[in-house]
């Protein structure tokens, strides 16, 4: 059998055809992806058919990004013996919670790695780095870090009602789905991040929003009850309007634009020469 060499083997072009999770889009169908599988778990839930199903699932890392794997399937996975490297194959990609996933429908579809293709990666400090123009030129993403100048503080931070149902934000004390609902306090930050070329909404959880005031959700409910929300947001401007900050999480992009849900928020403390030779080099300018 004649062998052309200037053509990819069949083994080179199964290689050339994994996607990284950086690469993953909603919708996606027949995907193979190697990653790092560093938790596992099962839920029972009731569906609308009123049937009992189990759900499993996990969390992902590569050295391009973070995402969640669901499966509803039992896979032969001892917990014990994570992290671990598998490997995907014919596997499709959905979203959850705005960002692209894995969902595996056949024990078939994954196999434990024995050869480590990366050295282990440690979950609690990856994070990978893009601008902010390229978070909102492409798709959503998990395990992000980006960087940008606080152009706007929102109005509706700081203490807010939350509906008990589907814990969307009460208006004039009511839900939108709900009607009339006895709210539920809940603390959220709003913010407007800009690098210059682009812009995203940036959000803060309850525990990321009080690991950045440094105060817990009671002490800002006093604060609350004592100068007004006025109060608060006025001080939140005087502190970090105009401030270069560093975001840590994952990026919601769709239609309506770019959303930031920041697990952690920070001053950036490079110096502004450094950060200008940063942007010189991305941009490819000589000074």
């Amino acid at each position: 059998v004649f062998i052309d060499n200037n053509f990819s083997s069949a083994e080179q072009l199964a290689t050339t055809s994994m996607l990284s999770i950086g690469d993953l889009l909603d919708g996606a169908r027949d995907v193979s992806l190697i990653a790092q599988l560093n938790s596992w778990s099962s839920r029972e839930f009731t569906n609308a058919d009123g049937e009992q199903r189990t759900v499993w699932g996990g969390d992902l890392l590569d050295p391009s990004g973070r995402c969640r794997v669901s499966a509803w399937c039992e896979l032969p996975i001892d917990v014990a013996n994570l992290p671990m490297f598998v490997r995907f194959d014919g596997v499709r990609v959905r979203s959850w919670q705005g960002t692209p996933d894995i969902t595996v429908d056949e024990p078939e579809q994954v196999s434990q790695l024995e050869e480590a293709p990366w050295e282990m990666i440690d979950a609690e400090q990856h994070w990978v780095e893009y601008t902010l123009h390229d978070l909102t030129s492409s798709g959503s993403k998990r395990g992000i870090e980006t960087s940008g100048t606080i152009v706007a503080v929102r109005g509706d931070c700081g203490i807010i009602q939350r509906c008990p149902e589907c814990r969307r934000v009460l208006r004039d004390g009511a839900c939108a789905e709900h009607g009339d609902m006895p709210g539920e306090r809940d603390l959220r930050l709003r913010f407007v991040l800009d690098d210059g070329i682009s812009c995203a909404s940036l959000l803060l959880n309850r525990e990321s929003s009080e690991a950045l005031l440094g105060k817990s959700m009671e002490e800002v409910v006093e604060v609350f009850d004592r100068d007004g929300a006025e109060t608060f947001v006025n001080e939140m401007r005087e502190q970090w309007f105009g401030r270069h900050v560093v975001m840590r999480g994952r990026a919601i992009v769709d239609e309506q634009g770019a959303m930031l849900m920041a697990d952690q928020l920070e001053l950036d403390n490079t110096p502004v020469q450094q950060r200008s030779e940063k942007v010189r080099e991305q941009w490819g300018v000589i000074a």
